[in-house]
């Protein structure tokens, strides 16, 4: 399966936005939110992995 490497800027990014959410939102939307987002690159994975091992037709 494939599996994603998070730049140093977009981890602090990913700090940031949850920081906010817990100032602005509370923590458990904060954390939903955040789960969300760590969800949604999980998906893309699954994208990602169902191509492995196909052959490229008509390049």
């Amino acid at each position: 399966m494939a599996s994603y490497l998070l730049s140093e800027v977009a981890k602090e990014d990913l700090i940031r936005i949850h920081r906010f959410g817990m100032e602005r939102f509370g923590e458990t939307q904060a954390d939903k939110y955040i789960n969300t987002i760590f969800e949604k690159f999980k998906g893309l994975l699954s994208i990602v992995s169902a191509g492995e091992g196909m052959s490229v037709v008509g390049w």
